[in-house]
Parts: structure tokens; C-alpha cells; sequence
């Protein structure tokens, strides 16, 4: 199962769920609940229970609150009691302007142009990502020949040749498919993998 995203639940509304005959909607409500019981799940987590830290965890003993009202209302009272501000006069130092490179700070100055790649990169493969399966409803999703990428991105590696090294592009792209149900599924990366 692909794990619902913003995406899958904004196309998800009134009119969508009474469009579905009943098998699919109950892979969808299936996957919603899913979804539900994983949301729970991580509300539920402090340092207790998970490897969260102690930091974390929010106040819920009646006791933490309390203090914490009571902190509150202490601050909310030294703010209204007049203050007295003492002022120093101090006679202005300037710091001894020192020549050279003392003052500056190491790397690219502010206001400094900057210098990127002129050249578009060249992909040696291209590489397409479908959706295998409907992220609403578990359906096989078929590939459409004429769909456009949603993203992408390139992956350089070294490969080492007999005398020296060559750079080798990889272009992976990632499409949308829409299934029968009316949802549009994207492919997104899981994780970049580099192989060595």
C-alpha cells in the first residue's frame, strides 16, 4: 500500500467517496483507517514509550499545569510592576580599523557575485518511476505512454575507467497515473540510493 499523502487526502471529498462502487470504497475507507490508527499511534508516543526525548513530552499531569499556570501569572505580574532603568553613559570606542583580511569572515562575502554551472547537465540514461498501485484504492494502476513527469532530479557518480574517471548523469523521473476510481496517484522517491 502507498502511504496517503496531502495530496491524496485533498482530492478525497463527499463526491469522490459516493462516486466509488462498494469494493472500492472499502479499500479506501481500509487505507483511511489505516492512516487513523497510524496518526494515533504517534500522538500517543512520548519518552516513555518511544525513543523520543524527555523534552517532548508536553505537559499532561495535572501538576505540571498547574506550575505551569502559576509561572504564567508570575511573569504576567512582573511585567506590569514599573520598572526602574538606570542609564550609563559611556564614552564611544571605536575599534582600531585593522588592514587586511582580520575583519572578514571565511567564505563568499556578502554582495559577492556568484558562480553556478552555465552548462545544462546531459543525462546519459533516463530512468521512469510509475505508480504500481492507486494510493486511494489498491487498484494496479496501467502506465500511460504520453504522461508527463511531475519531477525529477539527476544523480552524477564516478565511474572509474582503465586511465582516469568519467562522470556519468542520470536523470530519474517521476509521473502521475490516474486509475479508474478518479484519484491521481504520484510516484515520489522513497529514499536516494548510491550504489558504490
Amino acid at each position: 500500500m502507498n502511504r496517503l499523502s496531502k495530496e491524496d487526502l485533498a482530492q478525497m471529498n463527499r463526491d469522490y467517496f459516493q462516486s466509488l462502487d462498494k469494493q472500492k470504497l472499502v479499500e479506501v475507507a481500509g487505507n483511511l483507517h489505516k492512516l487513523a490508527v497510524e496518526q494515533l499511534e504517534k500522538l500517543e508516543q512520548n519518552s516513555n514509550n518511544s525513543s523520543l526525548p524527555p523534552s517532548s513530552d508536553q505537559f499532561k499531569s495535572k501538576e505540571k499545569s498547574r506550575l505551569h499556570k502559576e509561572e504564567q501569572t508570575q511573569q504576567a505580574q512582573s511585567q506590569t510592576e514599573p520598572k526602574q532603568e538606570v542609564m550609563v553613559l559611556c564614552e564611544s570606542e571605536e575599534k582600531p580599523k585593522s588592514k587586511g583580511f582580520a575583519l572578514k569572515k571565511p567564505g563568499k562575502q556578502p554582495g559577492a557575485k556568484g558562480i553556478w554551472r552555465t552548462a545544462p547537465l546531459v543525462p546519459n540514461q533516463t530512468i521512469p518511476h510509475y505508480p504500481k498501485t492507486c494510493a486511494s484504492c489498491n487498484s494496479a494502476l496501467e502506465i500511460d505512454p504520453e504522461a508527463k513527469p511531475h519531477m525529477g532530479y539527476y544523480v552524477l557518480e564516478l565511474e572509474k575507467l582503465e586511465f582516469g574517471i568519467e562522470v556519468k548523469c542520470t536523470l530519474h523521473h517521476y509521473y502521475q497515473v490516474s486509475c479508474a476510481c478518479g484519484h491521481h496517484t504520484k510516484e515520489k522517491p522513497s529514499r536516494l540510493c548510491f550504489s558504490s
